[in-house]
């Protein structure tokens, strides 16, 4: 098995332990791909409501100020995101880095093709990224805030900001 191959399993592994009850939604074959986004589009719902309704008051507009996003938790940026995931997932965008190509949005049947090991193409970087995700939902990834003196260090080697 090559590093590649091996990194994939890795990080498959890795959201199963990390987020069992999400995950199985995804490999759950007995849902059609529009029964298996109803369904994570309720379940979300629900956990934002009942477990983080500041985030639900956000993503409804209740409570949109700079200072309302600010008073949100990684676990509530986290489910934020997945909902955004599930309003656009199939919407089409002109991508303007590929010159106004249109492409469609659809992340999560793209991690679910890979949970369910279908051919599909997706960067390593991706799935990176969706392994986070699911780890900061269900609050199993640490959140390492660096100290002031971390931040000084970083900004000493960088003076302009332009580096």
């Amino acid at each position: 098995m090559n590093r590649h191959t091996e990194r994939i399993a890795e990080l498959v592994a890795k959201m199963k332990a990390d987020n069992p009850q999400i995950i199985d939604l995804f490999l759950d074959q007995k849902l059609e791909d529009a029964a298996m986004l109803a369904l994570l589009r309720e379940q979300t719902s629900a956990v934002m409501q009942q477990q983080y309704p500041k985030a639900w008051a956000y993503y409804t507009g209740e409570e949109q100020t700079e200072q309302d996003y600010y008073k949100l938790m990684s676990t509530s940026m986290a489910y934020l995101r997945l909902m955004d995931y599930l309003d656009n997932e199939g919407k089409s965008f002109e991508d303007m880095n590929l010159k106004g190509q249109t492409v469609i949005s659809s992340p999560l049947l793209l991690l679910r093709k890979i949970l369910l090991g279908q051919e599909c193409s997706f960067t390593l970087d991706f799935l990176e990224d969706m392994a986070h995700l699911m780890a900061q939902l269900s609050g199993a990834e640490e959140r390492i805030i660096p100290t002031r003196n971390q931040v000084q260090e970083w900004m000493e080697r960088h003076p302009s900001g332009l580096d």
